[in-house]
């Protein structure tokens, strides 16, 4: 068993389930935050959303444009799910907060995204799906060296 009061490694989570954003364009956004501190992230995030930084698409970048000056071969801008990834890790940081923990030393160990259920919005002539996806978010403290 573990103990308790040990709390070098204690792994603070945060999720989110059913969100209405892209599956693809979350597992990219995921890639870009993983290793990175919180507020390193949250801050690479915010640039996301006002599109001074792109999202370097690896995996899905069919058709997706080179991007002028970014130093990345494929990107986009996916304003939505930056969003609530901001929103994300905000709970994640106080999460850690609540379990002793401090919430800006925090670094983000694994980004996991899943598929949401499948649901169909009602329409007239025929229904049109909607896109869920599921996030979890993991942190551990870390340990900030100041030279």
């Amino acid at each position: 068993m573990e103990n308790k009061e040990n709390k070098t490694n204690i792994e603070v989570v945060a999720r989110a389930r059913s969100l209405p954003i892209s599956h693809k364009r979350a597992t990219e956004v995921a890639r870009m935050i993983k290793g990175k501190n919180v507020d390193k992230a949250i801050k690479e995030l915010e640039l996301v959303l006002t599109g001074k930084i792109a999202v370097p698409y690896k995996r899905y970048m069919k058709d997706v444009p080179h991007r002028k000056g970014k130093k990345i071969a494929a990107g986009r801008y996916p304003r939505k799910t930056a969003s609530y990834f901001i929103m994300l890790i905000n709970s994640l940081k106080k999460n850690a907060d609540a379990q002793g923990l401090n919430g800006n030393n925090l670094l983000i160990t694994k980004a996991i995204t899943c598929k949401g259920a499948l649901r169909w919005h009602y329409g007239r002539k025929r229904g049109v799906r909607i896109k869920n996806t599921h996030l979890e978010i993991y942190g551990v403290e870390s340990e900030v060296t100041k030279k």
